[in-house]
């Protein structure tokens, strides 16, 4: 028997969502002997780890306990026990495909490929569910114009096991999912390595129902962006998966708002924050176009949660370079 594939989760209180996910992994096209799945609990606080020892399904299924130490530090201590010459992710609350496997193996067939990144999907009818999935295709869209992508997240992630080793794994200054494995795939785009996209490797997820918890995501992506921008600073304008339009939005609206204390000061702030208005608007309308063809409903509120989103983001960005800067001066006066 060889294992050659092995794919890796990371688990954190995820008793209501780890079930699916593993039966989805039980019930894949190709054979069990061929994979292995590595669930790392994060020193969850319900009943997970439970679960975990005692799901039977999966032929060669092994679970790792740790303390509360994040998923970029479960992911990477997964992949040090991994057999599998490809190491695929995937987090605990996402459904696999039948096919799923199979697809974010397939492009491995091309030995210059180290790294495939799968696609989202989702089965719910809220209208943020369907907004948040419409932004996630508006970005595959853009990713589907280049042959080579440079950022790859780890709700459907593969690498070659070796490339994933060399580059010493995820960050683990991240504690939360957000940014590190970003900041892994710019390293290795960044060193001239080939990465792809294959539309074909589907992932079911639950995203947002309601607009705070959409919200609250956004600053958490912010706040950690922070420190992405700080370690790969190439990519604050420009990556395959992120467009210049929305980064162009999240800067408008931050001097829109800058500028508001002192409109009723001179006339000139008034003028340039109605610039900066205008251009925001003009820039939504990209994506307003493309939600006309996938979801009518949408279009109404998008302008709306285009706005919110950009001040959530950029609020969390502001508050994690403070951070950064805090910790830097703390370090230099301890020197």
């Amino acid at each position: 028997m060889t294992i050659n594939i092995s794919i890796i989760i990371p688990v954190y209180n995820a008793e209501n969502t780890i079930l699916q996910c593993l039966n989805s992994l039980a019930n894949q096209s190709i054979n069990q002997k061929y994979y292995e799945v590595i669930c790392i609990d994060d020193g969850s606080l319900d009943n997970s780890f439970a679960i975990l020892t005692a799901y039977n399904n999966i032929k060669n299924l092994i679970t790792i306990t740790q303390q509360n130490n994040g998923p970029a530090r479960a992911r990477n201590k997964g992949a040090e026990k991994a057999r599998g010459n490809i190491i695929l992710f995937t987090d605990s609350d996402c459904i696999l495909d039948y096919y799923w496997i199979h697809e974010m193996t397939k492009p491995f067939e091309e030995s210059d490929v180290v790294g495939v990144q799968g696609r989202y999907k989702t089965k719910q009818k809220q209208i943020i569910s369907q907004f948040e999935q419409l932004e996630i295709e508006n970005s595959y869209k853009k990713m589907s114009r280049i042959k080579y992508i440079d950022s790859i997240g780890t709700y459907s992630a593969a690498y070659r096991q070796e490339i994933f080793m060399k580059y010493g794994g995820f960050n683990t200054q991240y504690k939360e999912a957000s940014g590190e494995d970003f900041e892994l795939s710019y390293k290795i785009y960044n060193d001239g390595y080939q990465m792809v996209l294959n539309k074909n490797a589907i992932c079911f997820h639950k995203h947002s129902e309601k607009l705070f918890d959409y919200l609250k995501t956004k600053y958490k992506r912010g706040y950690w962006r922070a420190l992405l921008y700080k370690n790969i600073k190439n990519k604050i304008f420009s990556d395959t998966y992120t467009s210049f339009i929305m980064k162009s939005q999240f800067i408008l609206v931050f001097f829109s708002i800058l500028s508001l204390p002192v409109v009723l000061i001179d006339s000139i702030y008034l003028l340039f924050t109605l610039v900066c208005v205008l251009l925001f608007v003009i820039l939504c309308i990209p994506f307003i176009n493309f939600v006309g063809h996938k979801n009518i409903k949408v279009i109404l509120i998008s302008p709306f949660i285009i706005f919110l989103r950009a001040v959530f983001f950029m609020t969390g960005m502001i508050f994690g370079v403070i951070i950064i800067l805090y910790k830097k001066f703390k370090l230099e006066n301890v020197r």
